[in-house]
């Protein structure tokens, strides 16, 4: 629908890269105000570039370890602070390291959980009451 997204505001976790990216690219298209998330301080400047080619508002960059309660509830502050609401999160960051399945060691798994799993789950639990309500 034209102008569904038209002044939104989108958290992207994973906001610097790959699918998190082209996400942010799309968003802003649609005029989304895009908050791009990541562990990277030199991809995100890359990243907030690619996507304000994209038009749109200025995108918002937030260096945070989402691994870390810490990380999380300071991105969830900062968009607070800035905006006052998040009305689309989307949970895109995660890497893994790599190697082979057996010999992978449980720490590396860990870590990877880290991330995708408990940064995703608190992300939404942070946000969950801080959307804005359907039909608004």
């Amino acid at each position: 629908m034209p102008g569904e997204f038209q002044g939104k505001v989108a958290v992207i976790t994973g906001g610097s890269r790959g699918i998190g990216r082209g996400i942010a690219v799309a968003l802003a298209k649609e005029g989304t105000r895009t908050v791009l998330v990541s562990s990277s301080e030199s991809n995100l400047a890359a990243a907030a570039k690619t996507v304000g080619a994209a038009g749109g508002p200025a995108s918002v960059t937030i260096v945070a370890n989402l691994k870390t309660l810490d990380g999380c509830q300071q991105v969830f502050n900062t968009v607070k602070d800035k905006f006052g609401r998040c009305d689309i999160l989307v949970n895109s960051a995660g890497a893994t390291k790599a190697g082979n399945f057996v010999d992978l060691p449980d720490e590396a798994w860990m870590d990877g959980y880290a991330l995708k799993l408990f940064g995703c789950v608190r992300m939404c639990r942070r946000n969950w009451r801080h959307r804005t309500p359907v039909g608004d």
